[in-house]
């Protein structure tokens, strides 16, 4: 039974190990700290901007970010970073 538990626990962090990979190349990688920082990388442009709403061009996809005090931290070689109290996060076909 002990030999079962390990094998189940070595496969589920390989499983862990192989979903944090790196995604391929033009695929947006989202990142969130709680709800007051979100990461990205694959922006390809600002569509629209305000303390409660940031949409942003992704390509083949739009994000768009609502909450309270939203603020651009930065937006630099498809990267971009934003603060504030974020109350949702969604995606859209472009």
């Amino acid at each position: 039974m002990a030999k079962k538990c390990r094998s189940r626990s070595a496969q589920a962090i390989k499983n862990i190990q192989t979903s944090r990979e790196m995604p391929s190349p033009g695929t947006p990688r989202l990142e969130m700290t709680g709800n007051q920082e979100l990461l990205l990388d694959g922006c390809k442009g600002v569509v629209a901007y305000d303390e409660n709403e940031i949409r942003l061009n992704l390509g083949d996809l739009a994000l768009a970010v609502t909450g309270a005090d939203l603020t651009m931290r930065t937006l630099r070689f498809e990267e971009c970073a934003i603060t504030g109290q974020i109350a949702s996060v969604a995606f859209f076909n472009n």
